[in-house]
């Protein structure tokens, strides 16, 4: 009962959300909901929505290195508390699944989020340079001030925002739907070189999962194109 009234409730106030501000978006920036609109009509094979799925999963590793880089240093240097990894990834195959899916409905609150306070500022601020600066000071104070070293990090969420502005200012709702997911999912694996380990074919899965995804996101983005023309070395 709590697991279906949690989905309900999230569900409800998401589709609620978008259906009220999703005219305005189209009516104001169409180009951010292109590639959305064409998977929503079932054209899942589109390149552009292909095209869009790749950037996401791009974004989203970047997003993994450097918040995970931030953290090892400040582990090593400042002596901070190390950042466990999701528990369910530790335990096997089923877990993994249901951490997959969680993050599916996390990514799709964070997506909601980001898109429409982006959306907003830049109706309210009619200025796109100064909406985005705007939206990346917003999170970077908001996250800056719970960290113990917020000087550190201060440069690390500039980054983390500035990425997550571009995504959906260049490419679109999809593109920062996919880097969120990517990210969240990415900074929960609990790494290792060790293969003994009992968890590392569960890591491996994980990121052998974004290397399909991506690999698919190329191929089909082509649109039918060869990699390599015929011609090339006539």
């Amino acid at each position: 009962m709590l697991a279906v009234s949690t989905g309900l409730f999230l569900s409800g106030a998401i589709g609620m959300l978008y259906l009220a501000l999703e005219p305005f978006v189209r009516r104001h920036w169409p180009q951010a909901v292109v590639s959305w609109s064409r998977l929503t009509t079932g054209r899942v094979r589109d390149p552009l929505v292909a095209h869009d799925v790749l950037w996401g999963v791009v974004l989203g590793v970047v997003w993994t290195v450097v918040i995970s880089s931030v953290g090892l240093v400040t582990l090593n240097q400042l002596g901070e508390v190390p950042q466990l990894p999701s528990q369910s990834l530790l335990t096997g195959g089923r877990e993994m699944v249901g951490i997959w899916l969680l993050n599916i409905v996390q990514c799709i609150g964070a997506t909601i989020e980001f898109f429409f306070a982006m959306f907003l500022l830049r109706i309210v601020l009619r200025n796109k340079w100064l909406a985005t600066a705007v939206f990346i000071a917003l999170w970077t104070t908001n996250n800056s001030l719970r960290e113990t070293h917020p000087e550190v990090f201060v440069p690390v969420w500039i980054v983390v925002f500035g990425i997550a502005a571009y995504a959906v200012t260049r490419f679109g709702l999809i593109s920062l739907a996919v880097a969120i997911f990517t990210a969240n999912v990415l900074l929960s694996v609990p790494y290792t070189f060790d293969f003994s380990n009992w968890y590392a074919t569960s890591a491996l899965a994980v990121v052998l999962s974004f290397v399909a995804i991506a690999g698919w996101g190329f191929y089909t983005s082509l649109g039918g194109q060869k990699l390599i023309r015929e011609d090339l070395f006539q």
